[in-house]
């Protein structure tokens, strides 16, 4: 008999043994981001993921707030970039718990005045379970012609990772909220 075999017939028995309802493995007391989300969804009568027909609002063309009208405030840094989220276009839904902001990412350096230098991103946070969605982006230079924009090519949700300039956004925009 092979190892694999032995092990399988040890397995079955062993199962036969559990009370039903019962797993191998003590449940977990942090829920899964997927779990949070789906009872997240459950328990308000939005969703938590983006909707349809919010997709489709994001592949229109977006125009973002004018610079006069904009408040950018600081969110975090690293040695390349700056990153700010505008205080004016901040939109909180306070059924799901969704953000929704304009957000800048500046480059400290440039290279050429033509080359990448700021990129505006209107995107989603779930500051509850700490995801993001990207919704539409505008890729600037640094003579502040455009050089790209459109919607996000992928608009599903995101764990934002410890420990970076995504969760420095994620901790400003929760601050954010909780002082006004």
């Amino acid at each position: 008999m092979t190892k694999t075999k032995i092990f399988s017939i040890i397995c079955a028995g062993f199962f036969t043994f559990l009370p039903a309802g019962h797993a191998l493995m003590a449940p977990t007391t942090t829920p899964t981001i997927r779990q949070r989300l789906t009872a997240a969804s459950k328990d308000n009568s939005k969703s938590t993921t983006p909707a349809k027909a919010d997709t489709k609002k994001a592949e229109e063309k977006v125009i973002p707030p004018a610079e006069a009208q904009t408040a950018w405030t600081p969110a975090g840094s690293n040695s390349k970039l700056l990153t700010y989220y505008d205080a004016n276009s901040l939109k909180y839904d306070k059924n799901t718990g969704i953000i929704t902001a304009w957000t800048k990412w500046v480059y400290k350096s440039a290279g050429t005045p033509t080359s990448l230098k700021t990129v505006l991103l209107l995107s989603r946070y779930d500051v509850r379970v700490k995801v993001f969605a990207d919704l539409y982006y505008i890729n600037y230079a640094g003579n502040g012609t455009i050089l790209k924009e459109g919607p996000a090519s992928d608009q599903s949700w995101s764990p934002i990772s410890i420990n970076t300039l995504g969760e420095d956004m994620q901790t400003a925009l929760n601050n954010y909220l909780i002082s006004h």
